[in-house]
């Protein structure tokens, strides 16, 4: 089941502003207050929610931005799939591949622990079978000089 946990996008890593093509992180100043007049916030993995809000309050009756109610779009809880906590200092690109690489990590720790315990189970039971052997090879020999 997906993360239900109300979150804010002004918290999120994925928050930006696009300025000359590009993607921007939004600094903290920015979040509390979104004074730019010429940038909207948008979400850089689009969560559809968000895009939809702002897509709906792009202007105001003077046909020019509406800062107040964008900062109440990112500021407004949420529930939100997509969430990853904002790390001052990273682009939005930069929280993508984080959470790739955090993945990436986590798929190889899972495999190493499995080879860990095919190891050990590999370990157990040759420390079992060669005694085991070993045993009945000098039993059948004992057998075979009493004879």
């Amino acid at each position: 089941m997906p993360n239900q946990i109300e979150r804010k996008c002004a918290e999120c890593g994925y928050l930006a502003i696009r300025t000359g093509g590009e993607f921007a992180e939004v600094s903290e100043d920015v979040r509390d207050s979104f004074p730019y007049a010429t940038a909207k916030p948008c979400c850089f993995v689009r969560q559809q929610q968000m895009v939809e809000e702002v897509r709906l309050v792009e202007t105001n009756e003077h046909g020019k931005f509406d800062m107040w109610r964008f900062t109440n779009i990112i500021n407004r809880d949420r529930v939100c799939d997509a969430f990853r906590e904002w790390d001052q200092g990273f682009s939005p690109k930069e929280h993508v591949e984080m959470g790739m690489m955090e993945r990436q990590e986590k798929r190889e720790d899972s495999r190493d622990r499995r080879a860990r315990r095919h190891s050990i189970t590999e370990l157990i039971i040759i420390g079992v079978i060669v005694p085991a052997a070993m045993i009945a090879a000098q039993v059948v020999t004992t057998r075979m000089q009493v004879e």
